[in-house]
């Protein structure tokens, strides 16, 4: 990917990305993405390989680490969130996050934007540019059909749905949350950026139910 960047714009480096994973089979974290784009990119500008020294690598690893405790570990989140972000109750089931999966991307939709730009205000700061937010999970349409995508929401604001073809992914944790009337909450990675995209956002994906 690195030796074919040269006079490639964002788009196209983009799908080689996805093209390349795809092809061998691998997924990866929708803000680490983003953040390998921007490295490329920056390496082509003036100065562009003294923007990416040992420290920065450093402080890029230290926000991958914040993500994965937060994700994996359950890691307690200090934060005072404003009445307007807090899930309604029936968002009470706590979905934990699988360690040996990758985060999944949420495809944001045409509102997200304008919601997100005041939710980076409050959210748990991980580093600079990324947060912590809490989201919950519903169907959409409410009555699940095998069409059915699955919306991620902060408080009463619908920002996306789940990526296309990992709604399957969900389906035990969605299952299991509706056999006790409820819907399940978790915590999101939130990166805010200077460019398009303006917001990425992921969430982990689902440890499996224990089956006997």
């Amino acid at each position: 990917m690195r030796a074919n960047r040269s006079g490639k714009t964002r788009d196209q480096l983009r799908e080689m990305v996805d093209a390349e994973l795809a092809r061998r089979g691998v997924s990866e974290s929708p803000i680490a993405i983003e953040l390998g784009l921007d490295a490329m990119l920056a390496q082509d500008s003036p100065f562009g390989k003294a923007r990416f020294t040992v420290a920065s690598l450093k402080k890029l690893a230290d926000i991958g680490l914040g993500i994965y405790k937060a994700f994996h570990e359950n890691e307690e989140v200090a934060r005072l969130t404003p009445e307007w972000m807090e899930p309604p109750a029936r968002a009470s089931y706590a979905m934990r996050p699988n360690p040996y999966r990758d985060s999944i991307g949420v495809e944001l939709g045409p509102r997200a934007e304008a919601v997100l730009d005041r939710v980076f205000d409050v959210a748990h700061s991980l580093w600079k540019d990324l947060a912590l937010v809490e989201v919950w999970l519903s169907w959409d349409p409410e009555t699940p059909t095998d069409n059915s995508r699955i919306a991620v929401s902060i408080g009463n604001e619908k920002i996306g749905w789940v990526e296309v073809g990992k709604t399957d992914s969900y389906r035990v944790s969605m299952d299991a949350a509706a056999e006790r009337g409820e819907l399940p909450f978790l915590q999101a990675g939130l990166q805010r950026r200077d460019q398009a995209p303006r917001y990425v956002v992921e969430i982990p994906a689902p440890k499996p139910r224990n089956t006997t």
